[in-house]
């Protein structure tokens, strides 16, 4: 299926429907159409949807809004946590992720200087801290970050606390040894993919490594979407249509090397299970700045 014919169908069954965001994004969806509109939907990559949404000017405002919405939404969920409004968190853990505590148990891994982004309520930055690092964690979630800081006091540790968007971070005065994502990324619409790259690669000193845990495809919400007409526009499909603004994107490995590898050495990439024994898969992979 072309891309002028997915995009056909799905703004047939928006105003059919009434979905209000694919009604919102249609001058933005019949833009991307005429652009690429030949070209097979399992085609396109992440690349080719950041050159296009980069010169989609005011056509892009009700994607924008969307990703807005979603941004204000985690101070939300976790202020509603920390006040008994909600249960545990389905990515809540009181341990760090083992696949990190993997990589720090290695006799050759020893970082000095270690960038979290997304780090949530800190129990991943504060398990590196407590293996001597110099820990810079960002977040956009204040809630999150005050509980990342009672975290800290209690583990007797520093760290570096940013509130914010990661794209907005200041270079760092030194590069760090170790770039950390555990749940960022498959939050990110996928014409970010490539500012997410340059914002890891560019704060990392050479050699410097980059281990991304992130949603398996089994776990995402657009796998019947993807399924039918594929990857990086099924990704793009499905932020529009709204299951990506609440939940998240999965990849497959043959997905994080065509997103990864012109920047970066990639080591491993393992299928890994929830460690709370919840119903999801992860993808972790290890890589090494070029």
């Amino acid at each position: 299926m072309t891309v002028a014919e997915l995009v056909g169908r799905l703004l047939e069954f928006g105003r059919a429907n009434s979905v209000q965001s694919l009604i919102d994004a249609a001058p933005y969806l019949e833009a991307l159409a005429s652009e690429l509109g030949e070209r097979e939907a399992r085609s396109v990559t992440a690349r080719d949807l950041h050159e296009f949404h980069r010169g989609a000017g005011e056509l892009a405002d009700p994607v924008l809004s969307g990703l807005r919405r979603k941004s204000l939404g985690w101070e939300a969920i976790y202020s509603s946590r920390a006040r008994g409004l909600l249960g545990p968190l389905q990515w809540e853990s009181v341990s760090p992720v083992s696949a990190l505590v993997d990589l720090f148990d290695r006799v050759d891994f020893e970082p000095r200087r270690v960038l979290e982004l997304g780090c949530g309520d800190g129990v991943n930055a504060v398990f590196m801290a407590s293996r001597g690092c110099g820990v810079t964690a960002v977040d956009v979630s204040s809630t999150a970050l005050d509980q990342a800081r009672e975290k800290q006091r209690r583990a007797g540790v520093e760290v570096d606390w940013v509130e914010g968007d990661v794209f907005e971070l200041g270079s760092p005065e030194e590069p760090y040894d170790l770039v950390f994502d555990r749940g960022l990324l498959h939050h990110l619409p996928v014409f970010r993919f490539e500012d997410y790259k340059g914002l890891v690669g560019d704060r990392l000193a050479p050699g410097g490594r980059f281990q991304l845990i992130c949603h398996h495809v089994s776990t995402r919400p657009t796998v019947a979407l993807d399924g039918a007409h594929g990857g990086a526009m099924g990704k793009l499909l499905g932020l529009i249509t709204g299951p990506l603004v609440e939940t998240g994107c999965g990849f497959t490995d043959e997905e994080l090397r065509q997103i990864f590898s012109d920047r970066f050495e990639i080591e491993t990439i393992d299928l890994i299970d929830d460690d709370e024994g919840r119903p999801f898969r992860f993808e972790s992979a290890l890589m090494r700045l070029a």
